[in-house]
């Protein structure tokens, strides 16, 4: 019998992506660090999957890399804000899809906001992790699935509006801390 999750695993690693166990049915981290943990050195993702086929596997969002995450009504809400996601990278959960997006070269390294809720059903994930196929969905027990495989050929530059809504957010918390804007803000 083959161990279907270390082989996916075995394979994310040897692309250069950063995994780690999932506990299973479920999104959380079967490590004691979470995503910190993730690696990509096939002995080390042989012995987590080894004596624990069942566990899923979570998927480090590499540096660089953004996420855009629908759920259920996730491609309403992007057509009703005008908002238009381009081929790339895709995978399909029990609720939606993940989008794998490059950030456009000299991109703030240092973005380490996710956009949860951005709109309704959308969030833009940067730095932690999604939940990477063939990971059973823990509600639905029905596979996460590639549409589009995750090979870097594959991989599309982020939508204008997708990094932009980073960078708004990283300039943002600038202004937050910053005492002359907070002397602006009206009181009452």
């Amino acid at each position: 019998m083959t161990n279907e999750m270390l082989e996916a695993a075995l394979r994310y690693a040897k692309k250069g992506y950063e995994v780690f166990p999932l506990r299973k049915l479920s999104k959380v981290p079967a490590t004691p660090n979470g995503y910190l943990d993730a690696s990509a050195v096939q002995e080390v993702v042989r012995a987590w999957w080894k004596d624990n086929p069942e566990y899923g596997i979570g998927l480090r969002i590499p540096e660089g890399m953004v996420v855009v995450d629908l759920d259920t009504d996730g491609e309403v809400s992007l057509k009703a804000y005008g908002r238009v996601l381009t081929d790339t990278a895709k995978s399909k959960s029990n609720r939606g899809h993940h989008y794998f997006y490059h950030l456009p070269e000299g991109f703030a390294k240092d973005t380490k906001k996710r956009k949860v809720g951005y709109l309704p059903d959308v969030d833009i994930l940067v730095n932690g992790y999604v939940v990477a196929p063939p990971t059973t969905h823990y509600v639905s027990g029905k596979p996460y699935q590639w549409e589009v495989e995750l090979e870097d050929r594959n991989i599309e530059e982020a939508p204008l509006w997708v990094w932009m809504s980073l960078e708004e957010e990283a300039k943002h918390d600038e202004w937050a801390n910053d005492e002359h804007f907070i002397e602006r803000i009206p009181v009452g």
